[in-house]
């Protein structure tokens, strides 16, 4: 199909400028950073442990929901995507590629499971704290570009995990909310009565409910 083959010849263009021409050993450190360290996983633990800890009711809220959502995105979406698709990674059809990092599976390319974590991290995170998407946005666009620098994934695929990210991100806290609405009053009505809202956990149910209705300010969210 002509429209495909559009669509194929401007990703293997972009991956190469991206890849090849665009690359530098000035670059090379912070996108291999960005694509991959031993600080990352050590470091979101932490923060988790922290909110659960200190964060009060919107922390662990959030978590709990960044959890949910995490799981659901990899487990019911990329993997599942990735064994259907079969998409081969661009070492191994793009004879002129610069790899980076590790192989990993050949045949795992579509969609990148990278840009989808670091979209639905950013998504959730901006939800329930709308301050941080000054730091989350730019990390996440950085991670994806970095994985087609690193020569990892075709453009194609970082777009398509960002996009599944930041829609299991808007999904999970839709679900959630409702989930919420109806199993709370049958399963925890206590809880409901102290946190009426799962995706605004801030909301106080003592408060007039022409307060509820405007929702919370930025402050509240940020």
């Amino acid at each position: 199909m002509p429209c495909v083959s559009v669509i194929e010849s401007w990703d293997l263009a972009v991956f190469r400028w991206i890849n090849r021409d665009w690359a530098g050993p000035a670059v090379d450190p912070w996108m291999h950073f960005l694509s991959g360290n031993r600080y990352f996983i050590p470091a979101l633990a932490a923060l988790g442990v922290g909110l659960l800890w200190r964060g009060g009711r919107r922390g662990r809220v959030f978590v709990v929901t960044l959890a949910l959502v995490a799981a659901f995105a990899n487990g019911l979406v990329a993997d599942p995507m990735k064994r259907i698709i079969r998409r081969p990674r661009p070492y191994a059809v793009v004879s002129d590629v610069v790899l980076r990092v590790g192989k990993g599976n050949p045949l795992g390319s579509m969609p990148s499971a990278h840009a989808m974590n670091c979209a639905l991290m950013a998504a959730v995170a901006g939800w329930y704290y709308r301050r941080s998407l000054w730091l989350a946005a730019p990390v996440a666009f950085g991670v994806a570009w970095s994985r087609v620098y690193n020569g990892a994934h075709f453009p194609s695929d970082v777009l398509a995990g960002a996009g599944l990210g930041a829609g299991s991100a808007g999904l999970g806290l839709y679900v959630s909310e409702r989930a919420w609405r109806w199993l709370g009053p049958r399963f925890a009505p206590a809880w409901v009565l102290v946190m009426p809202s799962w995706t605004r956990p801030e909301w106080d149910a003592a408060k007039p409910a022409s307060t509820a209705a405007h929702g919370p300010s930025d402050g509240a969210r940020g």
